[in-house]
């Protein structure tokens, strides 16, 4: 933090004017659908549907019905911070199509969530400038090429990057491990107007699949302003050579067996599989070992060996700003939770953020 502001303004209240765009978000947030929201605040869900058009008022009673129901204060519905629809790392991923539409409602509308309360959490804390860059690739330079640059821009040593997490951090990335609620989400990344990038890295995926996920977002960032067909193929590419450079992981990769791979793993800290695949791509083995290979590994598709986990890497950069907050500024969680707008329980959810204990009595010295 270079800059603290110990006065953060909060969000404004003179105004009781009912965002409609809130009342959707509250109601996506949760995983509610439409029909099932009006059936418990008893209204029509044609009433509903024009509330959430804007086209009908939200009386102060029924504003109380839908903020019990859905768990929100009444303040969260008067917002007027910007809404972001999906980003662009979002397009063409079948993986995340298979979660369902209302899953990936609900998983988009709770990260908006998470971008209005980064917009009023920096109104007090300078996280410094983003040093994380933009290529255009459509001249003469290759995705490897574009990944060795971001290498050189950020002083990288040679060979594994000890810490991804740490490294997108100090260029001013944010990241969050993320509780997606479903193993088909990997990560969803979204660089807003006026915020950082945030990476959102789903909590329950081990930690070298949270690396390569961490990297492909970190291409789709660098590489992609607007969606195209060949995004998706683009951030693989960028996301090997950025953690397993061509020219230096070759040498390692000779001679490639089973248990080789399994030593490899702990260094360069990406899966067993996503090595075998920089072999073939290297042409390092030959189409009938590499096939030999996949046999033997086929065991380990879904799972690969828990002794040969990689260390988690813990995001910092969030939990700093809310240190913040909660230290340097004296927020109480509750506090916390009238600034953000949410109550204590989605500060848990959300950020693992405690709910204060009772107050302890002082204790003096009896003279």
């Amino acid at each position: 933090m270079k800059r603290l502001r110990l006065e953060p303004q909060m969000p404004a209240s003179e105004n009781r004017q009912v965002n409609p765009a809130m009342l959707v978000l509250a109601r996506e947030a949760r995983g509610v659908t439409q029909g099932a929201l009006s059936a418990s605040i008893d209204v029509s869900q044609g009433h509903l549907s024009k509330m959430e058009a804007g086209l009908w008022p939200v009386t102060g009673d029924l504003l109380g019905r839908v903020a019990r129901e859905l768990r929100f204060p009444e303040q969260f519905f008067l917002s007027t911070e910007t809404l972001f629809g999906p980003g662009v790392s979002e397009f063409y991923h079948r993986k995340r199509e298979s979660a369902g539409a209302l899953q990936l409602r609900q998983t988009y509308a709770r990260i908006n969530i998470v971008l209005i309360h980064l917009q009023r959490l920096l109104r007090a804390a300078d996280i410094g400038e983003c040093k994380i860059p933009k290529f255009d690739h459509g001249d003469s330079q290759t995705i490897p090429e574009i990944a060795q640059a971001v290498r050189a821009t950020w002083n990288l040593p040679t060979g594994p990057i000890a810490n991804l997490v740490g490294t997108i951090e100090a260029a001013g990335g944010i990241v969050l491990r993320w509780p997606f609620g479903t193993p088909k989400i990997d990560g969803i990344s979204r660089w807003a107007p006026g915020l950082p990038p945030v990476f959102f890295i789903n909590d329950q995926i081990p930690m070298d699949r949270a690396r390569l996920t961490l990297a492909h977002e970190l291409g789709h960032m660098i590489l992609h302003d607007a969606p195209f067909p060949n995004m998706e193929p683009e951030a693989n590419e960028f996301a090997r050579e950025f953690l397993t450079p061509s020219r230096e992981i070759r040498r390692y990769l000779e001679g490639c067996t089973l248990y080789k791979l399994s030593t490899l793993k702990p260094y360069w800290k990406v899966s067993m599989a996503a090595l075998l695949y920089a072999a073939e791509e290297l042409a390092v083995v030959t189409p009938r070992t590499a096939r030999h290979l996949w046999v033997q590994m086929s065991p380990y598709r879904r799972r690969e060996p828990p002794e040969l986990d990689i260390p988690e890497e813990p995001p910092q950069l969030f939990n700093e700003i809310l240190k913040l907050y909660r230290g340097r500024l004296s927020f109480s969680v509750e506090q916390l939770g009238k600034f953000l707008t949410v109550y204590p329980e989605d500060l848990a959810e959300f950020y693992g953020l405690a709910p204060d204990g009772p107050q302890r009595p002082r204790i003096s010295i009896v003279k």
